[in-house]
């Protein structure tokens, strides 16, 4: 189930919301529990994939409650939960390149799998207590405004508002007002600018232009850039109306000045996990520069491996990795001037590109189009990005504006105001059209 869906708009979180908010204090993370594993069923509706977030748990707990016994091979079950989860994680990932039969990830897998690896780290290095109690790391876990696409957020922030649920009118309105403002980001914004790269693949890579090539890597960018960033501040929303703060998970990363403050700026609850269990353990930068380009290898092609199995994501992990480690070898990675945009937007884009293209055949053809200096096939329309230009050039105006610090600046001004109000009525009521003649694509980071 969508968040942007009418069912969950309208059916499921308004009743939620309802028997949420009469539950007494002592019961509410129970009646998060309960409508989290509804809400998981309604998304999935496939008892296998229903019982494996399940399985995670069990084993999560085991683990913990192994190294709060302190049991002499508590490590051992740690180590044993961690081999088994990874497995599930990549067996579904990568099975389907073995066999003849397409394998579905499960909704959310990724993300409450990397959740409870967390878990089991962050106990086992003595970070903090094990919890005790199943069903407690069940509804940390679980809690459905973060479980299909994050934001990854550790057990520990969350385990002092499983026991001080502090709701209250004010923490109710500004979260609906968080979600509509995430709803018309990706209804209004993703949705529609992405129709142009549908176009695109639609006609496919031969028959294009050079200008309607980098047009279309421009609208793919706002739209997975809308899309995931609505998500999350939806799923932020969603927190705030039961008065859980979730994490923020994008900080303008188009604004950066290098791809590495690019990637501290996107998905920033991913990097944070990365570097938390992945890069510092190896070492992170304290071991001398050399070492320091091998931890960032790691990191990133896990990062490519974790996003997908076609070839295309390895290929992503690998060219931001050569970026970044020249960023750091040139000590360019914290230049702050206006110039090092020059270079950070058409780094994006074709990294994007990389992203965006699963066959490598159709990836050379396009990189072909991008970059047509060693000849391409003539476009079929050499016009095209005129005549589709035209179409979608509002929505790539508007996204590009809304993907700067602009828009929030003069929003936190008027957001609780009369004008504030209007505006947010108007953005939830054409979002809610467009969902109801079906003028909406599922949420792109569902797939990861």
């Amino acid at each position: 189930m969508a968040f942007s869906s009418i069912e969950f708009i309208f059916m499921f979180l308004p009743l939620f919301l309802v028997i949420f908010y009469l539950a007494p204090i002592r019961l509410k993370p129970y009646c998060l529990l309960l409508g989290s594993l509804v809400f998981y069923w309604l998304s999935v509706k496939n008892i296998a994939a229903f019982l494996l977030p399940i399985v995670g748990i069990l084993m999560a707990y085991l683990s913990g409650l192994a190294h709060h016994k302190e049991r002499k091979n508590a490590d051992l079950i740690s180590k044993l939960c961690l081999i088994v989860l990874f497995a599930l994680l990549l067996g579904f990932k990568y099975v389907g390149l073995f066999t003849e039969t397409p394998v579905i990830v499960p909704a959310g897998m990724s993300f409450y799998i990397f959740q409870l690896t967390a878990y089991i780290f962050d106990v086992r290095r003595k970070k903090y207590t094990a919890e005790t109690n199943p069903l407690k790391i069940a509804t940390g876990m679980m809690m459905f405004p973060k479980l299909l696409s994050g934001p990854i957020t550790p057990y520990d922030d969350l385990r002092y508002h499983l026991l001080n649920f502090k709701c209250s009118f004010d923490k109710f309105d500004a979260g609906l007002r968080t979600f509509i403002i995430g709803l018309g980001m990706k209804v209004l914004i993703a949705d529609r600018v992405g129709g142009l790269w549908t176009q695109i693949k639609s006609m496919g890579f031969d028959g294009i232009s050079t200008g309607f090539a980098w047009l279309g890597i421009i609208a793919y960018s706002l739209q997975l850039y809308f899309d995931f960033c609505g998500y999350s501040v939806m799923a932020i929303g969603v927190g705030k109306m039961i008065g859980i703060e979730l994490p923020k998970n994008f900080d303008h990363p188009y604004t950066s000045h290098s791809m590495s403050e690019f990637w501290r700026r996107w998905h920033i609850t991913l990097g944070k996990w990365f570097r938390e269990y992945i890069y510092i353990p190896l070492g992170g930068n304290r071991l001398g520069k050399s070492r320091q380009m091998f931890n960032l290898l790691v990191v990133w092609i896990f990062t490519g491996i974790w996003h997908g199995s076609t070839i295309n994501f390895l290929l992503w992990g690998l060219f931001l990795f050569v970026l970044i480690s020249l960023e750091k070898l040139l000590k360019i990675d914290k230049n702050k001037s206006p110039i090092s945009h020059l270079y950070m937007i058409p780094a994006i884009l074709i990294s994007w590109a990389f992203f965006a293209i699963p066959d490598t055949g159709d990836l050379f053809v396009f990189f072909g189009k991008l970059f047509p200096f060693f000849g391409t096939t003539e476009a079929v329309f050499p016009n095209d990005y005129i005549y589709y230009g035209k179409q979608y050039l509002i929505y790539i105006i508007v996204g590009v504006i809304a993907s700067t610090p602009l828009l929030d600046k003069l929003w936190k001004r008027i957001k609780n105001t009369h004008i504030g109000t209007v505006i947010l009525f108007i953005i939830f009521w054409a979002a809610v059209f467009c969902l109801s003649v079906g003028m909406n694509d599922p949420f792109m980071y569902f797939n990861f």
